[in-house]
């Protein structure tokens, strides 16, 4: 059975209450210290930005696919661990599951696997999907396949196109295999896909908003 923790170990806890006869303030402090700990890194600042976007580009069409951007997604780790990451998309309120027709990168989306842009002048302005590169990753010098599982007892399967999904955590294991491995240097390519919904007539400007975090669990 797996334990799954977040990346961040230490908890400071500040409580107090307000009441007449001035109660008294608790810190709580807690803490797990591991045989060893993992860090997980983008090979430059994971930060896109696509610059000005004319509404004319769209040429009378609803959705704009701009082009696909790569990371390098790095985690390494003091000793040879099992480890995941479980996206969370920040902007899921704004996710447009519409856009996945548009998206073929590698194959056909899923509506579950889109992550939002965020929302501007009352509308939502997109999204976008995001996919660990099938073949682009080793571990500790060998090729590794992507794994996922939605939780403990649903398995661990293999999504070939290496799509990430909000909530998912994901692995990495032996080439042929469906359990996590233990390795000390996880390394290989994070690819994002956007596309935009039309506006219609802007008076200013949508600024685009999407936001996804990777949280590192210890499995």
């Amino acid at each position: 059975m797996h334990s799954w923790q977040p990346v961040v170990v230490f908890l400071f806890a500040l409580v107090s209450t307000a009441a007449l006869a001035s109660p008294p303030t608790e810190l709580k402090v807690a803490g797990t210290i591991r045989p060893g700990a993992c860090l997980p890194s983008f090979g430059h600042a994971a930060h896109v930005h696509f610059g000005s976007i004319s509404s004319a580009a769209f040429k009378n069409r609803r959705r704009l696919s701009l082009p696909a951007q790569q990371f390098r997604f790095s985690i390494t780790c003091d000793v040879r661990m099992r480890v995941g990451v479980t996206p969370h998309d920040n902007q899921a309120h704004s996710a447009d599951r519409g856009v996945s027709d548009e998206l073929t990168d590698g194959g056909s989306a899923s509506r579950e696997d889109i992550f939002g842009l965020g929302s501007d002048l009352g509308r939502d302005l997109g999204g976008y999907e995001a996919r660990f590169v099938p073949g682009s990753f080793t571990a500790d010098g060998k090729e590794v396949d992507t794994i996922a599982a939605s939780s403990e007892r649903s398995g661990w399967i293999r999504r070939h196109g290496g799509q990430i999904r909000h909530g998912v955590t994901n692995s990495w294991a032996a080439r042929g295999s469906q359990a996590p491995g233990e390795f000390a240097d996880i390394s290989g390519m994070l690819r994002i896909s956007p596309v935009v919904n039309a506006m219609g007539e802007l008076k200013q400007d949508a600024n685009l908003d999407g936001s996804l975090t990777l949280e590192l669990a210890y499995l």
